[in-house]
């Protein structure tokens, strides 16, 4: 469930070190052999402090300036599949095709039809139908956002929390878990499969992705990290790198099996916080250019605000719509098209999702969020299978442990661009965009439906935890692009969703202090 963790066992594998000679002590041959991921150490420069970036797939290899880096990944490529199976390094040992897949159903009646692949590849058809709208770039954009989060964890991962506010229901996992379902698709793609998503090459484009998008995140919260002593607690259980009752810390828990030199020292999450050390960054992330720099030093704030700037350019729908119209509280209060006010503030909404992640016993399932019949405004995936399908031995214990706790996972679908629309439209009997409007309207057209693999429908009765709510906040957005739009103040519309199968559920209420006279009983 933590997605940061493998966002930074990820960013560890930039580049191998090949142990020492078999006749060396800690060469191949050796028990003590290891191989020791150092990162990228040459091509740096010539700025001091200035690593090769990582592009975009479709623009670094449609740029002519790479035909270079191009031709010497073909070369690498070509080397990669001419090892020898035996070879430590080699696709047959580090996909360990020795062991058979597990399945959690029966490979009966295989077919492979090519040709039906490829018709697919040429026009999406998407089994749940309906119209779509594009709530993953606003979730995106929010996960930048000033404050969004209470704090890395609920930045990070998908696990509920006490406490948890209406914000937090969103964070970089459930967006990750989004992505394998969309690309795995419906039919039960690898992608869509823990057991078996690293197979897909794209997989690895999809992780680079998230590392990008954890490594922005960093920039623009560089005080942040694993800050909470109460959510570091104890693994019962261990596993084989770490004994049982051990306390995991991003200091000193090893992220076996990968090691820092040929000696077999462990990394550790504090180990890979910084990526720049280990040779690489991103195009939004230069803070090598001589822009940020102010009187010979580097200016920081200078930094965050170019970063604020590209990101506003790339992910904000909401933002440009309200920008552009106005607060658009109403059909009366529309602003004229195309011209941006400075600043604009309005009610903000988002559809937030809470679930048990194993509730089919451990089967994936998708949460889909509708606005009417026929508009799906957003989905969430719960990206997990059997626990005895992954793993070694008797399968995953943490997934066992996570199942028989009845582990909670959250997530959140941004609707105010969708609401806006509809207020725009004359033909729809929405006219504002105040919580009461909003409320009445929802509670006759918000619906949500559940989904396995296949587009098999399931029962939202079959998943007791589900519970599904709508929250109103305030969004600040500024026309001054180096500024992020701030989202605060939220507070839950119950009569949206209460009382429906997976609606709202209010909280118990606290117990009742004791009577005054037994304080002196």
């Amino acid at each position: 469930m933590w997605i940061a963790h493998s966002v930074i066992i990820f960013r560890v594998l930039s580049r191998v070190q090949e142990p020492k000679p078999d006749d060396e002590e800690g060469g191949p041959d050796s028990k003590n052999s290891t191989y020791a991921i150092i990162g990228i150490r040459q091509g740096w420069g010539p700025a001091p402090e200035q690593v090769p970036l990582r592009y975009e797939v479709d623009e670094w290899y449609g740029n002519p300036a790479n035909k270079d880096q191009i031709n010497l990944f073909f070369l690498a490529m070509s080397r990669f599949q001419s090892l020898p199976p035996d070879a430590k390094l080699s696709y047959w040992q580090v996909c360990d095709l020795s062991r058979k897949a597990l399945a959690y159903q029966a490979w009966v009646n295989g077919v492979q039809n090519n040709q039906e692949l490829a018709n697919n590849l040429r026009g999406l058809q998407l089994s749940q139908g309906g119209r779509f709208t594009d709530t993953l770039g606003e979730s995106v954009y929010r996960l930048f956002s000033e404050k969004y989060f209470s704090s890395f964890s609920a930045f990070a991962s998908t696990a509920h929390r006490q406490s948890q506010t209406p914000t937090d229901f969103s964070s970089l996992e459930s967006i990750h878990n989004n992505i394998h379902n969309s690309v795995g698709g419906p039919n039960g793609g690898h992608m869509s499969s823990p057991a078996v998503a690293a197979f897909d090459p794209i997989f690895w484009f999809h992780h680079c992705n998230v590392d990008r998008q954890f490594a922005i995140w960093q920039a623009l919260n560089s005080d942040s990290w694993f800050e909470d002593p109460r959510e570091q607690l104890a693994d019962p259980e261990g596993n084989w790198s770490t004994p049982p009752g051990a306390i995991p810390t991003p200091e000193n828990t090893p992220l076996a099996p990968f090691h820092t030199d040929t000696a077999g020292t462990y990394w550790t999450s504090n180990d890979a916080r910084e990526w720049l050390k280990y040779g690489y960054s991103y195009p939004e992330l230069q803070q090598w250019l001589p822009k940020y720099r102010t009187g010979g030093r580097f200016n920081q704030e200078l930094y965050k605000a170019d970063i604020a700037k590209q990101v506003n350019a790339l992910y904000s729908d909401t933002r440009q719509i309200l920008l552009t119209r106005g607060p658009q509280s109403s059909r009366s209060s529309r602003g004229s098209a195309g011209h941006i006010v400075s600043s604009v503030e309005g009610h903000d909404y988002v559809v937030n999702v809470a679930y048990e992640r194993f509730a089919l016993a451990g089967l994936s399932f998708t949460i889909h969020i509708y606005i009417g019949q026929n508009t799906c405004v957003g989905t969430l995936y719960n990206f997990s299978t059997p626990a005895h399908t992954t793993g070694v031995n008797d399968g995953c214990e943490n997934c066992r442990r996570q199942e028989s706790g009845h582990a909670l996972c959250t997530g959140q679908v941004p609707i105010t661009s969708s609401l806006l629309k509809y207020v725009a439209d004359d033909g729809v009997p929405l006219s504002s965009m105040e919580p009461e409007q909003v409320e009445a309207y929802l509670k006759k057209n918000l619906t949500w439906k559940i989904t396995k693999a296949y587009g098999e429908d399931v029962p939202v009765s079959s998943i007791p935890s589900l519970e599904v709510s709508l929250a109103v906040g305030t969004g600040c957005h500024y026309g001054d692009h180096s500024r992020l739009s701030k989202y605060h103040s939220y507070r839950v519309l119950p009569g949206c969703t209460e009382g429906r199968p997976g609606g709202y559920r209010r909280p118990n209420p606290p117990p009742p202090p004791p009577h005054a006279e037994a304080a002196f009983a």
